[in-house]
């Protein structure tokens, strides 16, 4: 399920196909693909991997409706819209996502900051002891994957 260059437009890739299950690769890596520089678009075989993507997915998605309004928030959003256009929409770099990543990690870490901040009396805690538990599993996780590559 790779990208291949489009027959019209041989320096474009075109899309996956709607059949692949697009992961979040450069957050929690893929064993599959960290030898390569491209995405895999399969799930993850353990359940805990998936219900990490979820639960990153569902707290980056809280807290950009939480912090809608403010004007950090709508100029981030601005930028995601764009690399969204460029990525996904005109398929520049879509199999190249450790390299295109930071393009937009950087708002899903403020946007679960904005979460955190945003919240308050017994959801607080809890937030925070889910998102430190999530950022030591990922570190983990990735340097384990990191050293079983390098072996």
């Amino acid at each position: 399920c790779t990208a291949a260059p489009s027959p019209r437009h041989p320096h474009l890739l075109s899309k996956p196909s709607s059949s692949c299950s697009c992961q979040c690769n450069s957050i929690l890596f893929h064993p599959d693909s960290l030898n390569k520089d491209n995405i895999s678009m399969e799930y993850y075989p353990e359940l805990w991997k998936n219900i990490l993507n979820v639960l990153f997915i569902i707290m980056v998605i809280c807290g950009i409706v939480l912090s809608i309004k403010t004007k950090l928030m709508q100029l981030l959003l601005c930028f995601l819209s764009l690399d969204i256009f460029i990525h996904l929409v005109c398929g520049f770099g879509i199999t190249e996502i450790y390299i295109y990543s930071p393009h937009y990690l950087f708002i899903f870490v403020i946007s679960i900051g904005y979460l955190i901040k945003r919240t308050s009396g017994l959801l607080q805690g809890p937030l925070i002891i889910t998102t430190i538990l999530m950022t030591f599993t990922l570190y983990l996780h990735n340097i384990s994957e990191i050293i079983n590559y390098l072996r």
